[in-house]
């Protein structure tokens, strides 16, 4: 009976929502009652936004949905689809790529930097000797794998075959020597501690997993060109909805948010 009781409860919730939805549709971005949705992936992303939500509702009158994701490669195509109005889990040298790849009617513009997060080598001991064999975990996304090798370099664990000064390098541009790589996915690398030597880890899936200290970090001269911004879809970013929405998170409040919470893990710009 209670179980019975608790599946007609979980039914009419689901229906609920469905007529919810139903009823305040989103077109581009924002639904019917003018609330503005916002993708993002949730450590810290998603975070930042629920703290900015309620100074932009009480000083702004603007209302945003947050829409927390982890399949974070989908947020750019939802962008430009018009199913949220803007996102944030991004550099602009990932927005970069996903440009290049779409024609200009998708075309996603950053119109702010909002914090960055270092990326950092992690492992389980508290000392790792780097001129040893190494089994090295690495991202498998293009952008966030290129940090990674170019961290690993900067530490003279692997080096550059030729010339590294191109925009985006990959493992075949490197000698790895006697050092293994392990190519995963970002969300579990942090897991992935335990089977590896050292792990390459950016510092939201570090902040997920968990993970106190790095053993090395990126320099600031390094990350600075991997802030992470605001994006819109082409044509958005002169709106005031925007303009709103980059004033608050780049505002003294939203930064001290940052600082406060996240410490040495992500920078405030």
């Amino acid at each position: 009976m209670k179980k019975a009781l608790c599946l007609i409860l979980a039914v009419c919730l689901v229906a609920t929502l469905a007529v919810f939805a139903a009823c305040n549709p989103i077109v581009d971005g924002i639904r019917k009652d003018g609330t503005v949705v916002i993708g993002a992936t949730s450590v810290p992303h998603a975070e930042i936004l629920n703290f900015a939500k309620d100074i932009l509702a009480e000083q702004y009158n603007l209302k945003i949905e947050v829409q927390e994701v982890e399949n974070w490669p989908q947020l750019n195509p939802s962008t430009a689809d018009g199913d949220i109005y803007a996102n944030f889990f991004q550099h602009e040298i990932y927005l970069n790529e996903y440009n290049s790849t779409v024609s200009e009617d998708r075309q996603l513009v950053s119109v702010g930097a909002v914090h960055v997060e270092p990326l950092g080598i992690y492992s389980t001991e508290t000392e790792v000797d780097f001129t040893q064999p190494l089994v090295i975990a690495i991202t498998n996304d293009v952008t966030n794998q290129s940090r990674a090798l170019r961290l690993l370099k900067a530490q003279g664990i692997i080096t550059a075959k030729t010339s590294d000064n191109k925009e985006i390098v990959t493992v075949d541009d490197f000698n790895w020597g006697e050092n293994q790589y392990r190519e995963i996915n970002a969300e579990l690398l942090a897991s992935s501690l335990p089977d590896v030597d050292i792990a390459v880890i950016p510092g939201n899936y570090a902040l997920a997993g968990k993970l106190s200290s790095a053993l090395v970090t990126e320099t600031e001269e390094v990350t600075a060109q991997y802030a992470n911004v605001l994006v819109v879809k082409k044509g958005n970013e002169n709106s005031e909805i925007t303009k709103t929405l980059i004033t608050v998170l780049q505002s003294q409040a939203v930064k001290d948010f940052i600082r406060e919470t996240y410490g040495d893990a992500v920078h405030a710009v």
